[in-house]
């Protein structure tokens, strides 16, 4: 019987630890609206908001409740966090085709991943996405710079 109740305490424990620190939220795009909106899906427990930043973002491109444009091809590799400067880069790698997006679809990708990011490390004040290898899939707009969300929007604010 007490192997029966510590078996039940320790499975009781871990699941604890997957639903407190395997949760993490993406933003995807609702149907109806177009505008983002929350979603939680769960993974392998993560203890800091940086890896739980990066399961997010590469879990982005697969939604239950909503749609993404993360263009296929296009993955997250690192996400780190000054807390100082409360600026968050991105490592990417994009080896997708070259696909032809407008200013708009490409703004609207580089919002999910920022919103993403955002959900999970809630002190980030500002985003920057890096290319490691590979090519780019933003033509359209300046994806290296410095960038801020307001509601739906993202702003340009610095190199």
């Amino acid at each position: 019987m007490k192997k029966l109740v510590l078996f039940l305490i320790i499975i009781s424990f871990l699941f604890y630890l997957v639903y407190k620190y395997g949760k993490v939220e993406k933003a995807v795009l609702d149907n109806n609206t177009l505008e983002s909106k929350k979603e939680t899906t769960y993974s392998t427990p993560s203890f800091s908001d940086t890896e739980k930043a990066l399961k997010a973002l590469q879990n982005l491109s697969k939604s239950n409740t909503g749609f993404t444009e993360i263009p296929e091809g296009l993955t997250f590799e690192e996400v780190k966090y000054d807390n100082n400067k409360k600026i968050t880069t991105i490592f990417a790698e994009y080896r997708g085709e070259k696909i032809s997006l407008g200013s708009f679809q490409e703004s609207r990708i580089l919002l999910q991943i920022f919103k993403t990011v955002n959900m999970n490390i809630v002190d980030a004040e500002k985003f920057r996405i890096i290319f490691k290898g590979g090519n780019s899939p933003f033509y359209e707009i300046k994806y290296d710079g410095l960038y801020s969300i307001d509601g739906e929007n993202i702003i340009l604010v610095g190199e």
